[in-house]
């Protein structure tokens, strides 16, 4: 468990620095009933894990090796799913072939925290995250170059490692990776279920 409450410092003293929006969640650090000690890796469940080190590897050279080594000693305690609302018949098989979020914080993970769910986002290269909303605010810190963001329809905006965006209540966002893939980590500032995204 201190690997995980490591990371999720580690990502939130990023946030913080960089200024973005949201408080910090505090409170005690809980053991879900029912899980295990240690997980397996979950993550090499999904084809988009080949982007894992690769993405590792881009956030150390933006001066994010904390936060990379970290995730490497980490990766396992993670619980890695997919959307259960998102399927190969809506977004197509390329998108769900190159995306996977791993939960660190919330009622599904294995430690979880007094706090709306949390994790991180790896999004293969060369993909594109459709357009979606959902009413909990919400802040990324993207971890990777090359990412470009868009908001309520606007044009698409290049995201420097180490910057934070804020989506506000049900604002439309989207996100796409070029060469390559995108790690960053995303937080609800808000209770909710990832089943309530409209996309």
């Amino acid at each position: 468990m201190q690997k995980l409450i490591e990371l999720f410092d580690c990502v939130w003293d990023s946030i913080e620095a960089a200024g973005g929006m949201g408080k910090r969640p505090e409170g005690p650090w809980r053991h879900r009933a029912g899980a295990p000690e240690t997980s397996e890796s979950l993550l090499e469940q999904f084809p988009v894990s080949r982007y894992f080190e690769t993405s590792l590897a881009a956030a150390e050279q933006w001066g994010l090796e904390r936060i990379s080594n970290l995730m490497r000693q980490a990766a396992d305690l993670l619980v890695w799913s997919q959307n259960d609302s998102y399927s190969e018949a809506k977004l197509g098989g390329h998108f769900m072939k190159n995306y996977v979020f791993g939960l660190l914080t919330g009622p599904d993970a294995p430690f979880a925290r007094e706090a709306p769910p949390s994790g991180f986002l790896l999004l293969g290269a060369n993909t594109k995250y459709p357009v979606h909303s959902h009413v909990p605010r919400e802040i990324y810190l993207v971890l990777t170059p090359g990412v470009e963001w868009r908001l309520d329809g606007k044009n698409w905006f290049s995201v420097t490692p180490g910057e934070v965006i804020y989506h506000a209540p049900s604002q439309r966002h989207a996100m796409r990776t070029h060469a390559t893939p995108m790690l960053a980590f995303a937080a609800w500032l808000d209770g909710g279920s990832r089943s309530a995204i409209s996309i």
